[in-house]
This record gives structure tokens, sequence and C-alpha cells, in this order.
């Protein structure tokens, strides 16, 4: 019974509250359009660190490194993006493209923000990977599909040669886009 009596009150309540008074205008009337895209993707990003939020970390990097003779690279740190629930009926390759800004002195680098420092990558076959461009098709499994990558820090020539690489924490952030040829 106390509930009938609450339900009552609210409904009482309601019809008040949107009844428009004497003398005010109509109500309004406005459309909302919902829309959008359906589609069959073929794999699944995984998420965290095997995928939508993969972190490379160099660690420290002595400034000698560069400077050494040994060449103007660090060592190859590998990362992987892990596709899971792939279906190969829906599409049989991959392509990626690693996007971001790229450094002004060192072209398919991506900036690092410290001075003559940049960033890059490769398959794992060694192949480089520009950034902001597409690379070729990796084939997918049935299931999951680990694509496999290795990045670097690497100084630019004129860095090394007047050995005035800035010191300090470094930054860089790429997004990747698939596509499904």
């Amino acid at each position: 019974m106390k509930f009938k009596m609450i339900s009552t009150i609210i409904t009482i309540l309601t019809s008040l509250i949107c009844m428009p008074s004497q003398g005010s205008s109509p109500l309004a009337e406005s459309e909302i359009e919902f829309g959008g895209t359906l589609v069959a993707e073929p794999c699944i990003v995984t998420s965290g660190s095997d995928g939508d939020n993969v972190v490379v970390d160099f660690g420290t990097i002595a400034d000698r490194t560069f400077y050494s003779g040994s060449g103007r690279r660090t060592w190859l740190q590998p990362f992987h993006i892990l596709l899971t629930e792939c279906n190969t009926m829906l599409s049989k390759e991959v392509k990626i493209m690693f996007r971001g800004a790229e450094d002004a002195e060192q072209p398919g680098l991506l900036a690092s923000g410290i001075k003559h420092i940049a960033i890059g990558l490769q398959t794992e076959s060694g192949t480089a990977l520009p950034f902001n461009k597409q690379t070729q098709p990796y084939t997918l499994q049935n299931g999951n599909t680990q694509l496999n990558f290795k990045a670097y820090v690497q100084a630019s020539e004129e860095g090394v040669r007047n050995q005035s690489i800035e010191l300090g924490a470094f930054d860089a952030v790429s997004t990747f886009e698939l596509e499904y040829p």
C-alpha cells in the first residue's frame, strides 16, 4: 500500500511539472538522429600492454652510446601488438601504419622531444618502418596473430658530429592504424 501511494504522488508531480502553464508557449520539439556503421572486424586488438597501450622503455641511455664510434643507434628494443579472435574468412592480411610527429632532422623517425634524438622502428626481420607510411601486409592466423616489431633510439648526424645531443628524459607517442585489405 505504501508503494502504491508513493507511485501515485510521483505520477501527479510528474504530470504537473510537464504540463505547460496557462499563457506559456507549447513545448518545442526537436529531433536527435543516431547513426553509425556496423562492420565485421577480422581481429580484435588486445587491451593493455600487449595491444592498445604498449609501452617501450629504453631505460637509461648514456650519451657516449652515440659518440663511441659504434654507431648512431641504440640496441633494438622488441615489442609486439597482439590481435585476438582473428577470422581469416574476413581477411587474410593486415597492414599497419604507425602515426606520429616525425623528427625534423631524421625524416621517417619519430620526434622524441630531445634535440638530435629520434625513435625508429623496424620489422622483426630488420626492415625499416618509417612513421606515417603503411607497412607491407602481415599474414593473419585464425585465433591470435602477434605482430612483432623492434624500436631503437637514433642520434642525428649533426648531434654526433658536434657532440651536441641534448640530455634529459625523452617521450614520444605514436598511434597505429590497422587496415585489412
